[in-house]
C-alpha cells in the first residue's frame, strides 16, 4: 500500500473513531466540531482537521484531497527550511509582511467584536425612536402611494379577457372589486404586485399572479409621496440609532484609550518616511518607476 493510501486510511479511521455513532454530526458540522482532532502526523508534525479546512472542497466532503494537498504543502515547506531558504532576506521580508497582515486582520476582528459589544449595551427608548422618526421621515422614508382596484380570476386568460372587454375607457366595477390603498409602492411590490409600477394613468390595468390564480389590477389614483408610518420603519430606525450611538461610544472609548496610552512618536523618522512616499497620480507613478 502506498504511503498516501496509508495516510488516507488513517484519516478514515480517525474520523470513524471520533465521529461514529448514531448521534455523530455529519458534513460541515462534523468538520467544524472536530477542529482540534489530529488526523495524521508528517515527519513528527501533527496535521489537524482545521488544517484541511483551508482547502476548497474540504467542507464538501473531499477530505482526502484536502489531506493530500496539506501533506504536499508541508513537505515542500519543510524542504525549503532544510535548505535554509527561510533565512534569506527576501523570504524573511515576505514572511514579515504576512505576519503584519495577519496581525492587522486579528486587530480588525477584535475591533468588530468590541463594536458589537458596545452595540449590545445601547439602550433605545421609544421617545428617542419617535424623535429619530420625526427627523428622518421627510428625507428617508418618503414613498409614492397608490390607490388600486383588484378583481380575482381563476386563470390568466379570464383576467386578460376582462381587460380586453373593458377596453381603454372601461373601469372595474367598484362594487365588485377590492379596494387597495392608499398603499406604498414598496409594500405592493413586496406582496408580488411589481407590475403595478407600469401603471401611470388612472384606468390603466395589469394582470398579476395572486395565490393560485390571477387578478386584474386597475390604477385609481397616484398620490403624492408621503412618509411611511412609524410602525413600518421602527426596526430600521432602531438599527440606525443603535449603530449611531454605538459608533459614538466607540469613538469616545478610542479617545479615552489614546489619552491613557503611553505613546512616543519619532517625528524625524515619520517626516523622513513621508518625504520618501510617492506622490499621488502621474508624478507618483513616475517616481516609483525610476
Amino acid at each position: 500500500m502506498a504511503w498516501r493510501d496509508l495516510v488516507w486510511a488513517g484519516l478514515g479511521l480517525a474520523v470513524a473513531l471520533g465521529c461514529g455513532g448514531e448521534n455523530a454530526p455529519s458534513g460541515k458540522a462534523a468538520a467544524v466540531e472536530a477542529g482540534s482532532r489530529v488526523v495524521a502526523h508528517l515527519n513528527g508534525e501533527p496535521i489537524e482537521v482545521d488544517d484541511l479546512l483551508a482547502f476548497p472542497g474540504a467542507l464538501g466532503g473531499d477530505v482526502r484531497h484536502a489531506l493530500d494537498a496539506t501533506i504536499a504543502r508541508r513537505l515542500v515547506a519543510q524542504e525549503a527550511r532544510r535548505r535554509g531558504l527561510d533565512t534569506t532576506t527576501d523570504v524573511q521580508a515576505r514572511l514579515e509582511a504576512f505576519r503584519r497582515e495577519a496581525a492587522a486582520r486579528e486587530d480588525a476582528v477584535l475591533r468588530d467584536a468590541l463594536i458589537a459589544s458596545l452595540d449590545a449595551e445601547v439602550a433605545i427608548d421609544e421617545a428617542a425612536l419617535r424623535a429619530q422618526y420625526e427627523q428622518a421621515a421627510p428625507l428617508r422614508f418618503m414613498t409614492q402611494q397608490l390607490r388600486l382596484r383588484r378583481v380575482a380570476f381563476p386563470s390568466v386568460e379570464a383576467a386578460r379577457a376582462e381587460d380586453e372587454r373593458l377596453g381603454a375607457d372601461g373601469r372595474l366595477d367598484p362594487t365588485a372589486s377590492e379596494e387597495i390603498g392608499p398603499a406604498p409602492v414598496d409594500e405592493l411590490m413586496q406582496e408580488g404586485m411589481m407590475r403595478v409600477m407600469q401603471l401611470q394613468e388612472p384606468g390603466q390595468r395589469v394582470v398579476v399572479a395572486q395565490g393560485s390564480g390571477f387578478a386584474l389590477v386597475e390604477l385609481v389614483e397616484r398620490l403624492p409621496a408621503a412618509p411611511l408610518p412609524f410602525e413600518k420603519v421602527r426596526s430600521q430606525l432602531e438599527a440606525q440609532l443603535r449603530g449611531q450611538r454605538a459608533g459614538e461610544a466607540f469613538q469616545k472609548l478610542v479617545e479615552e484609550l489614546r489619552a491613557k496610552a503611553k505613546l512616543e512618536v519619532d517625528e524625524a523618522a515619520l517626516e523622513e518616511e513621508m518625504a520618501r512616499a510617492p506622490e499621488p497620480g502621474a508624478a507618483g507613478l513616475r517616481q516609483r518607476l525610476r
